[in-house]
């Protein structure tokens, strides 16, 4: 049972780098066979300021670039989980620990693949 359409993000594998001054760009690695007509300097999808003289700050902003540029890669591995799960728990067994994990899976692949507005 697929629960998410394919997400329309740019593809993955994304990958950072410190942008050395202000922030941290992350960017999806190119697979030049299949975006031959992209541009070596790609645009970012996200940046991450770097925060002045702190270095608690430079750390966590450091984490957040390595969180965001693996997204595609945590979104695969939860989707791969959940339909480990499903292939190999019935739905009529009852384990409240597979029950809950596999909520919680749910839960976060719909946040990373439905829009909704803000509040």
């Amino acid at each position: 049972m697929n629960h998410t359409p394919k997400p329309p993000h740019t593809p993955g594998p994304w990958n950072y780098r410190d942008g050395v001054q202000a922030t941290w760009a992350v960017f999806a690695v190119l697979d030049h066979s299949r975006y031959i007509t992209r541009s070596l300097n790609p645009q970012p999808i996200a940046e991450i300021p770097r925060p002045d003289y702190d270095e608690r700050g430079v750390i966590e902003a450091d984490a957040n670039a390595r969180l965001i540029a693996s997204a595609p890669d945590l979104l695969s591995a939860l989707e791969l989980a959940l339909a480990t799960i499903e292939r190999l728990v019935p739905s009529h067994v009852g384990f409240d620990s597979t029950r809950k994990t596999k909520d919680v899976i749910c839960e976060a692949i719909e946040k990373a693949t439905t829009q909704k507005a803000t509040e």
